[in-house]
């Protein structure tokens, strides 16, 4: 499937209506419920952001164009062979001029509920997808166990410098708020240091959308 070029792309006219929108709802649109809004200081912040962001892409616009040709018009869209296409991707990023390589992280993210495998009803997901009937991840791809081998192949075969993980919080407090289970903690320990032995920086998250059962029994985040 060929996807067309964005018009917003070669439509001035659209960036200023909507810049003049933005700039009017950030500045003066009041407080009220059940939208709250920040102060005045931090939306006239937020409004200068936005300026600069269109302004940018209306000042790029040459290399925008380019860089969608080169993304969805050559390849047309389709991922047949996902090496080649993250090499494409990396290419691609490598060449873009509008930031310096050193303020984009090229990475890669995973979720624990959805890789790492073994986890029970400690987890409030696991349990609520049993209950609905659905299916769970049961092992996934084992990262638990295997990822020692997984991270060698992301340094290899990828050259990210950093990957998002997430520490799993029904793994590390399965039963209560009160205790925390030491074996899981050092076990993420170790898979921090094979990340950095690899010579990618780890980039912890502490919820994806998972929370132990206990935290859910009580109410959750509502309460």
């Amino acid at each position: 499937m060929r996807i067309n070029k964005l018009k917003i792309l070669s439509n001035i006219q659209f960036y200023r209506a909507h810049l003049l929108l933005l700039i009017i709802m950030a500045s003066v649109a009041p407080n009220t419920y059940p939208i709250q809004l920040p102060d005045i200081k931090t939306r006239t912040v937020f409004a200068q952001c936005i300026i600069k962001a269109v302004w940018d892409t209306i000042r790029n616009k040459g290399e925008c164009d380019r860089d969608w040709q080169a993304v969805y018009q050559t390849n047309e869209y389709n991922i047949q062979n996902a090496e080649q296409s993250a090499q494409k991707l990396k290419k691609i990023i490598r060449q873009n001029k509008t930031q310096m390589p050193s303020a984009f992280n090229f990475g890669l993210s995973s979720s624990a509920y959805q890789s790492e495998g073994g986890i029970g009803d400690e987890c409030a997901s696991s349990r609520f997808y049993k209950k609905q009937g659905l299916a769970t991840p049961n092992r996934a791809c084992d990262f638990w166990h295997n990822y020692e081998t997984m991270i060698k192949e992301m340094a290899e075969q990828t050259e990210i410098k950093i990957f998002r993980m997430e520490v799993l919080w029904s793994r590390v407090q399965p039963d209560g708020p009160d205790t925390f289970n030491d074996e899981a903690i050092q076990h993420y320990k170790k898979i921090v240091q094979t990340l950095k032995k690899y010579g990618i920086q780890p980039l912890i998250v502490f919820h994806h959308y998972t929370i132990p059962t206990w935290f859910e029994d009580r109410g959750g985040f509502e309460q």
